[in-house]
């Protein structure tokens, strides 16, 4: 008969591996962290690093639900400390081996719906993220990295639906700490999410008959509003900024994700949100206002004068972030 400290560190170590194997991984996807406690970065020395190289990534969305069918598997063990330990290597080799099947399902669909968008990454086999940017964004670029300067490192991850009618970037950015551990490398990391609006109809036929020109001229103006949400969150921009939470929608061709967000800034094109997650979501201004009537309405009898004043900020339109 096993103790009862070894019963339940047998239970603490088949929890952890169920929950280690649970999620599949995703490259664009971060939990925020700022462990300084303050704006990591100052404006007069800000310098950013492209993570992953200068080329271009776009991909298509899909529905990335990673349920599968429970496998039926029937454990042993014998009594005693032994079979406890027999029973835990049983569970992770099996959580492993939905890990994995996990991991193979993602990829699988993501090529399948990336064939759908193979005329778009026709014109991105070449393109690079330096020559995406602005001439304002050109000197935050630097390609060597000072030990004594923190860098903020920049994952872009573009993509497009596979009707081809809205793209949108997700870029990853993080401060790495050099005195870090391995549950916590950064000193800052955060998600920030641009949509643009629908594309009519000959914007559409344009970019599917290879005009690349307008591909980077539209990527281009996603990356940009992008880093300029990048600059002002890791440089104090947006620290103090307090509003009422509101419901939003981010617009999707075939469906609309809803959730609650703080409103921290506009530009001409763009409402700019904090989620409660605190990524930093830019929607398309005229689905943003949509919610914003829509959330008003709905608050109106708790705070009327609070949210009249704040549409009349978020109308208000600034060329940056």
């Amino acid at each position: 008969m096993f103790s009862f400290k070894t019963k339940w560190a047998g239970i603490f170590l088949l929890a952890t591996l169920v929950g280690c194997n649970s999620t599949p991984y995703r490259d664009d996807y971060a939990r925020h962290v700022n462990t300084m406690k303050k704006s990591p970065l100052e404006a007069s020395s800000f310098q950013m690093i492209f993570s992953d190289g200068d080329q271009v990534d776009l991909r298509a969305l899909y529905d990335n639900d990673t349920t599968m069918g429970s496998t039926n598997m029937m454990y042993q063990g014998a009594p005693g400390a032994a079979g406890l330990i027999a029973l835990v290597a049983q569970i992770g080799v099996h959580s492993s081996i939905v890990s994995s099947q996990r991991e193979e399902r993602l990829a699988s669909l993501q090529d399948s719906a990336n064939s759908q968008i193979q005329p778009l990454l026709n014109l991105t086999g070449g393109m690079q993220l330096s020559a995406l940017l602005v001439p304002e964004h050109q000197p935050w670029l630097t390609t060597s990295l000072n030990p004594e300067t923190d860098t903020l490192y920049i994952k872009p991850i573009f993509f497009s639906n596979t009707e081809m009618t809205q793209l949108s970037v997700k870029v990853v950015a993080w401060i790495p700490d050099p005195k870090g551990s391995k549950k916590q490398p950064d000193k800052y990391k955060n998600l920030i999410q641009v949509l643009n609006a629908p594309l009519s109809a000959e914007q559409r036929t344009q970019l599917i008959s290879g005009d690349q020109a307008m591909l980077q001229s539209m990527l281009s103006d996603l990356l940009s509003t992008a880093l300029e949400i990048a600059h002002g969150a890791t440089t104090g921009k947006f620290a103090n900024v307090q509003n009422t939470m509101k419901t939003y929608k981010l617009p999707n061709s075939d469906k609309n994700k809803v959730f609650r967000a703080t409103h921290i800034a506009d530009t001409c094109e763009h409402t700019i949100v904090r989620n409660l997650r605190q990524w930093l979501i830019a929607i398309p201004k005229a689905s943003a206002e949509e919610d914003q009537l829509a959330s008003q309405s709905a608050d109106a009898n708790q705070a009327n004068a609070d949210n009249t004043a704040a549409a009349s900020a978020e109308g208000q339109c600034t060329a940056g972030v």
